[in-house]
């Protein structure tokens, strides 16, 4: 993770660029009656995986190009599917030998590669997504926690709580592989700022656009990548002054009891931030809890949902939203193995994503849930 920006350093509005903000804070707390209520036209896709291949749970989805890269960070599998469900095959294996890696910290996509980001290995590893194929490998010098792909040629890096030699103290890297060329972003003070649960800040690709938010903080940037510099983009009103007062040493924040305290009233954005041209989805805790908020871009209007509806266990089935769409459809992934848990703990059949699973028996699948917001 990483603190806050020093006072010296500042991310400029570009002249055709608004600055948009998100007015949140009055509604973080009122979560609608049930999913209904925001979301209709539910669709299922079963993917079902060959005997040989057993998942642990699904941290990353990209659609790309016809094509289902699902990313299970526990096993570092990496794993292929068409829209039908169909088992295309997997990206490389675990291993010494020649596209093989000993572990995958993150993936990207660029065009026909895919690219992984293996700090066991501190390289960049290459695979054609027309026939999985291996392509090559590059040596970095490098921990991180996340990277995007921008080009054939560059990349970002969300360095987060891994400081180095390197990179010394600052928290986004770009690195153009064929130049050599490097640059980075937003200091933090990593004696103070030092976790290994990111579950605050974030760099996330949407479209064609990148974008990155501090660890506790209300503002959102988005990457120019011809000017090489980021800008600010979206600015939120839920991060209250007993975050900013005290955000800076996560000891102290994280560990010592702040964070949970009710009394303190902690709001703040989670790492989950999804865009398309109409809204906006992403996850924030309030009060220790986490919640995740839908914000119109048209309307300027804002709902809000959690795991904890107290009327519907869907959200128990599911991790958190991991593509929003262009016809406004939010994408989620489940398993055969949580389905069977909750169905028989009794209730699923009667949830809003349950109905879609009361004649599925299958032991090793996983299911890609796709539902549309409804307008508001």
């Amino acid at each position: 993770m990483a603190s806050c920006k020093s006072p010296n350093e500042q991310y400029y509005l570009k002249d055709d660029q608004l600055l948009h903000q998100v007015s949140i804070r009055d509604k973080l707390g009122q979560e609608e009656g049930g999913l209904q209520e925001l979301f209709y036209d539910l669709m299922v896709t079963e993917f079902v995986l060959p005997d040989s291949i057993l998942v642990s749970q699904i941290d990353k989805i990209i659609l790309h190009k016809q094509k289902f890269i699902l990313f299970d960070k526990n096993l570092s599998l990496l794993l292929v599917f068409d829209p039908n469900g169909y088992f295309i095959g997997k990206i490389g294996e675990l291993g010494l030998g020649p596209g093989q890696y000993q572990g995958i910290k993150d993936f990207s996509v660029w065009e026909d590669t895919l690219t992984i980001f293996s700090t066991a290995d501190l390289r960049l590893f290459q695979y054609s997504l027309t026939d999985l194929e291996f392509l090559g490998s590059y040596k970095i010098e490098f921990f991180g926690n996340s990277m995007i792909q921008l080009s054939n040629n560059e990349f970002m890096f969300y360095i987060n709580h891994n400081p180095s030699d390197f990179v010394k103290d600052k928290n986004v890297l770009y690195y153009n592989k064929n130049t050599g060329e490097t640059k980075t972003f937003f200091p933090y003070d990593h004696s103070k700022s030092n976790a290994i649960i990111p579950f605050s800040g974030f760099i996330s690709k949407q479209g064609n656009e990148v974008y990155f938010s501090l660890p506790f903080d209300d503002k959102v940037y988005v990457f120019d990548q011809e000017k090489l510099d980021f800008f600010l983009k979206y600015k939120t009103d839920n991060v209250n002054d007993f975050v900013f007062a005290n955000r800076g040493d996560f000891q102290k924040f994280l560990f010592g009891g702040l964070f949970q305290d009710p009394a303190n009233g902690v709001s703040v954005l989670g790492n989950v931030f999804l865009k398309n041209d109409n809204y906006l989805v992403f996850s924030y805790y309030l009060n220790g809890r986490l919640y995740y908020g839908i914000y119109s871009l048209v309307s300027n209007g804002f709902k809000t949902f959690s795991k904890g509806f107290e009327n519907d266990i869907s959200f128990k089935l599911v991790g958190d939203p991991m593509i929003l769409n262009t016809e406004n459809e939010l994408i989620f992934i489940s398993n055969s193995e949580t389905i069977e848990y909750f169905r028989k703990q009794g209730g699923i059949e009667e949830s809003f994503f349950g109905k879609m699973f009361k004649d599925l028996d299958s032991v090793n699948s996983l299911y890609l849930l796709k539902m549309k917001i409804k307008p508001f």
